[in-house]
């Protein structure tokens, strides 16, 4: 199994090849299309919530705000296999009625030639 800290920024893995930094400039333009395109035909949203729930939800969240501002710390991949790996890292989220960090756990998929979400889990991040 590889693992790259992407911190470091090696020539041989970046943020983009996995997909990760377009989900998020996506997600603080509240461009919905781009944003759901990020997420695997596949996916399966938690707390069993069935795909047309969850869209509107992430539509409802996605164009409330005024603004929205993500950020992301410290990813780390873990290619599982040549088609799936898990995406870690620490996602700071702000708009203009909410705000939080937490540690956010990707699963994703290779889906024509492109890497998905296919599970997406939020730990709340301990204080430091």
């Amino acid at each position: 199994m590889k693992t790259w800290n992407l911190s470091l920024k090696n020539e041989k893995v970046g943020e983009t090849d996995f997909g990760l930094e377009s989900w998020k400039n996506a997600w603080q333009a509240t461009d919905v299309t781009k944003y759901l395109t990020a997420y695997s035909s596949e996916f399966t949203p938690p707390d069993n919530m069935d795909i047309v729930t969850w869209k509107k939800k992430r539509t409802t969240c996605l164009t409330r705000p005024k603004f929205i501002h993500v950020t992301i710390k410290d990813p780390v991949i873990e290619l599982l296999t040549d088609t799936h790996l898990l995406m870690t890292f620490i996602q700071g989220f702000e708009s203009d009625t909410y705000q939080d960090s937490v540690i956010k756990i990707l699963t994703m998929v290779l889906e024509n030639g492109s890497w998905k979400i296919r599970e997406e889990r939020s730990v709340q991040e301990p204080y430091r």
